[in-house]
């Protein structure tokens, strides 16, 4: 079927619609065909046209697999990867780098809009990143007989031999290659994945071989996995080598009593072997890190550091937290302008290095986000709080609970703007109901339109990385702006908020039944000041404070 392609979408396909031929559409535009079901094309372009083949279809959507370019684009260009359009990591090669970060900032702006309900209109700012050799960590997939090490092919579990990765760091490369030596002789079986990450000088390696077999292992099988080290530490700067396995059948069960109370899976594997002989060192200029075998780290090694002074920026006072805090990246930096941080993480292998590299002013609670959000021990009195939650997002109640400790600030750090936007828009619906406007008779609004607050301003920031491979764009603010705006009286109740018109002062009648009690709250909250790193995306508001005697009352007719 030929295409004609509208647009890009979030995961990097191409939308297209099928004409249904032989009807028209009512009204006005009576010449123009019927839109009918929309196609899913991967790597186009817009305006391009297509020929295409389906191979999926569903009830509102087709997914189809690209023939030939018909039409193609001013933007399109030679991918530079080999093996592009074949693996499933990246998607947008056969366009420049300029234009990759234009389609991902229409792409942000287009999923806000349609999933967080926030229509942006403001300039995003782009902070680019070196588009190649930017990645310090890989993960490959490993086949035993015949020897395979690669990526898995584009919408599928089918294994791609791949000996080079472009975007990943020169030494990544080079243990790629070395692997591939290995692996040709037969020494690397019972292996099922690879993982490789570089230090801040790309000269050291720490490497995480996942075992292929679940269970205990022999004493034998231990002492295989020591040759083996030591071969890898012939061939390549290695400074870790850890090996994984599933755990047990016996641990899954008891596992899966606890399922739903971890934040991340990484920690439900065993650890089967490991030599380290001393702690691997992530080094940036703003902290140092100890990072062990099992432990998550930032993966653009070329924007770490500008990743975290834009979550930091201009940031101080007596209370700071920090949601899956991993190995301290942003505690380290926190604890340097706030009396206290309190770092909550909840993999075993994160604590042990947070520990080790925070200074003493932070806390760690080893628990999950939500379980110490529903916890007492969630201050409500924190001038900052820093969330940067796995790709799957926090979920409505944990966004919910986050959003009734109303932080002075709030910093969402996210690798998915998909699943970070409905994470946003609850947050800013419960933020606004559960915490109105102080009363007053004064205005709202200066003479500029610039907002007066008693206490200043209550913040949201939110900062969306793209996909480790795909999107090397990041948006992020240094300052927001006040936007100044009208706001109405609502009328708060089960069913949710209700815009009144109005003079824009509170109604504090307290005959009113609880749920029905009349509130300020902003129509919407204003957004301002976008920028945008590689690879994420970020975008900013302001949030109007309540006085603590107006928190009290709301929380009492809460209850």
């Amino acid at each position: 079927m030929q295409l004609t392609i509208e647009k890009l979408v979030y995961g990097g396909d191409g939308l297209a619609r099928l004409i249904n031929p032989g009807e028209t559409c009512a009204g006005d535009a009576q010449d123009k065909p019927v839109r009918g079901k929309a196609v899913f094309v991967p790597f186009v372009l817009p305006g391009e046209q297509v020929e295409a083949h389906p191979i999926e279809e569903k009830t509102g959507f087709i997914r189809a697999a690209l023939e030939k370019v018909l039409s193609p684009s001013s933007q399109r260009i030679a991918p530079l990867c080999p093996y592009f359009q074949r693996c499933g990591g990246c998607h947008y090669q056969h366009t420049d780098y300029t234009n990759q970060l234009a389609i991902k900032r229409q792409i942000l702006s287009e999923t806000l809009e349609r999933t967080a309900k926030i229509k942006w209109e403001g300039e995003i700012h782009l902070h680019p990143s070196p588009p190649w050799g930017y990645r310090n960590r890989t993960r490959m997939k490993v086949a035993a007989s015949p020897f395979v090490l690669g990526y898995y092919l584009h919408s599928s579990h089918d294994l791609l031999a791949v000996e080079s990765c472009p975007i990943s760091s020169p030494l990544i490369n080079r243990a790629i290659a070395a692997i591939w030596e290995l692996g040709r002789s037969g020494e690397l079986a019972n292996i099922a994945e690879i993982e490789f990450f570089a230090d801040h000088t790309d000269a050291r390696l720490m490497l995480e071989l996942y075992d292929s077999e679940a269970g205990p292992k022999e004493a034998a099988r231990k002492q295989d996995w020591e040759k083996l080290a030591a071969k890898l530490r012939t061939h390549l700067p290695v400074s870790a080598i850890a090996v994984f396995s599933k755990p047990s059948a016996a641990k899954k069960s008891s596992a899966g009593k606890n399922a739903g109370k971890t934040d991340s899976a990484s920690h439900d594997l065993q650890l089967d072997y490991c030599w380290q002989p001393e702690p691997f060192v992530y080094e940036t200029r703003l902290a140092r890190y100890q990072v062990s075998p099992g432990s998550f780290f930032q993966t653009n090694r070329f924007l770490v550091e500008r990743l975290m002074e834009i979550v930091c920026a201009q940031a101080r006072g007596k209370l700071a937290l920090d949601f899956y805090a991993g190995v301290g990246l942003f505690s380290s930096v926190l604890a340097k302008t706030f009396e206290r941080v309190e770092a909550v993480e909840v993999a075993p292998a994160s604590c042990n290095d947070l520990q080790k590299s925070v200074p003493r002013n932070v806390r760690l609670h080893r628990v999950t986000t939500a379980a110490y959000l529903k916890s007492t021990a969630a201050s409500r009195n924190a001038d900052m709080v820093v969330v940067d939650p796995p790709r799957a997002g926090l979920g409505s109640e944990a966004a919910r609970n986050l959003a009734a400790l109303a932080p002075a600030r709030l910093t969402y750090v996210s690798c998915s703007s998909y699943s970070c936007n409905p994470d946003t828009h609850w947050t800013r619906c419960i933020w606004s109901t559960c915490f109105p406007r102080p009363t007053t008779s004064k205005p709202l609004c200066n003479s500029r339109g610039r907002a007066r607050h008693e206490r200043g301003s209550r913040s949201i920031r939110l900062l969306a990385s793209g996909s480790a491979r795909t999107a090397r764009a990041t948006t992020a603010s240094a300052a927001s702006t006040a936007a100044g705006g009208g706001a109405g009286l609502c009328r708060r109740n089960h069913a949710g908020l209700e815009g009144v018109a109005s003079a824009g002062l509170v109604d504090r009648r307290r005959g009113l039944p609880p749920r029905r009690r009349r509130v300020l709250l902003p129509q919407k909250a204003p957004l301002a000041g976008p920028h945008t790193l590689s690879h994420s995306a970020g975008f900013f508001g302001r949030r109007e404070p309540a006085t603590c005697r107006d928190q009290r009352a709301v929380r009492r007719n809460r209850k």
